[in-house]
């Protein structure tokens, strides 16, 4: 729980009506950084799998604030998981839940966790700074998906 009463918990998302209404809030809480729907369901299933799932709720138990965090293959190349997303809903900013999550991330993972930021979404770019991240090196993908 946070000074302020909200809390952190592990969602259950057993329910495919309620798993829907958790893509639905990360994707508004994403805004226009949110990913195609077919990637946010994969992530989370991964998450799900191999990962970790978990949300910040308000004192009267509106979600408001998300984390799916992925595990990757790897032991020594890359951090042993990767922040997907992390969001809150726009209402519940600047009262310090980004921080909460990022920590709760932080503490699960071990600090095994790196994250990719669009370049443009200079906002998280300088939360993740004043929380002690650094940009590594920038990464690059084909302009478009291959067929098939």
């Amino acid at each position: 729980m946070t000074d302020s009463g909200f809390r952190i918990q592990d969602p259950d998302l057993t329910d495919p009506a309620v798993r829907e209404e958790f893509i639905n809030d990360l994707s508004r809480f994403l805004g226009p950084y949110d990913d195609p729907r077919e990637e946010m369901v994969e992530a989370l299933n991964n998450a799900l799998d191999r990962g970790f799932v978990f949300e910040i709720v308000s004192p009267g138990g509106v979600r408001a604030g998300a984390v799916v965090i992925s595990r990757t293959p790897f032991r020594l190349f890359q951090p042993r998981y990767h922040l997907a997303y992390i969001a809150t809903a726009e209402e519940f900013r600047g009262k310090g839940l980004g921080r909460a999550l990022l920590a709760e991330a932080h503490r699960r993972t071990g600090r095994q966790l790196a994250l990719h930021v669009s370049p443009s979404n200079q906002t998280a770019i300088a939360f993740y700074e004043r929380c002690g991240w650094k940009v590594k090196y920038t990464r690059m993908m084909p302009a478009k998906k291959p067929a098939g």
